[in-house]
């Protein structure tokens, strides 16, 4: 609907498509956001940099990530062809908003411990649940932007 694309993909590509895509691709982006991180501060802490490369390090390497994901994403997702200058602006206000996004979450689990308090041990659940709901609308919402962005440019 967002593309506006009328002849759609075969039914089982369709639902393997969006299985993969809900279950895996917040939790890959999440890991893989996770694990640099990692990588960065042990690789840092063995090397004794400068905090302030190290902090600039942190905060960039995560948003290049996700910048180039999303990117690439909405150049090969769509049934048509979109310009990669599309892709990068939707991209980059994507990784922006997901940035926001991780950070908004961390203070949370930082500085609202009531949800251990209800949920006990299953406490990440819908703490995961609202993370990949909202992750999915950052997604949908870069979608809609590419597809305006590549409308405008055919008018």
């Amino acid at each position: 609907e967002i593309w506006g694309i009328r002849r759609k993909r075969p039914l089982v590509r369709r639902i393997l498509v969006y299985t993969v895509g809900v279950t895996l691709g917040p939790v890959v982006v999440g890991a893989a956001i996770f694990m640099i991180q990692l990588v960065l501060r042990e690789s840092v802490s063995a090397v004794k940099l400068h905090a302030e490369g190290v902090a600039v390090l942190r905060q960039a390497v995560p948003f290049l990530i996700s910048l180039a994901f999303f990117s690439i994403l909405y150049y090969v997702a769509p049934a048509r062809p979109v310009r990669w200058r599309h892709a990068l602006l939707s991209g980059a206000l994507a990784a922006f908003a997901t940035d926001l996004l991780r950070v908004g979450f961390a203070w949370y689990v930082d500085h609202a411990p009531t949800y251990e308090l209800l949920y006990g041990a299953l406490a990440a659940v819908p703490i995961f649940l609202l993370w990949i709901y909202v992750f999915w609308m950052i997604v949908l919402a870069g979608a809609a932007v590419t597809a305006s962005l590549a409308n405008a440019a055919r008018e």
